[in-house]
């Protein structure tokens, strides 16, 4: 439940009534602004873990797959150069 502003300011006004001003200030400092539907829990925060752990799989997968690709095009361009200064050499 998200309270307003207003009814954050009423309901710290009772607790300084009813307790001391300095403890309706800590409980206050203590409690989310905008309610317990903002704040994430230990599950959320695993559940998020894992799907960044799946997600430093694929992109390390990825990297790894591309920089194959890359190696192999660098050995053809540089296996062609050879033979051709080969070639210009012989000449």
């Amino acid at each position: 439940m998200t309270f307003t502003q207003a009814q954050r300011t009423d309901m710290h006004q009772v607790l300084r009534e009813k307790l001391t001003v300095t403890a309706a200030d800590t409980l206050l400092e203590h409690l989310p602004p905008n309610g317990w539907a903002d704040v994430a829990t230990k599950t959320d925060i695993l559940l998020l873990k894992s799907d960044l752990f799946s997600l430093e799989e694929r992109l390390n997968a990825n990297i790894t797959k591309a920089i194959a690709s890359q190696n192999k095009w660098m050995t053809g361009i540089l296996a062609s150069l050879v033979i051709a200064m080969i070639v210009a050499l012989f000449r």
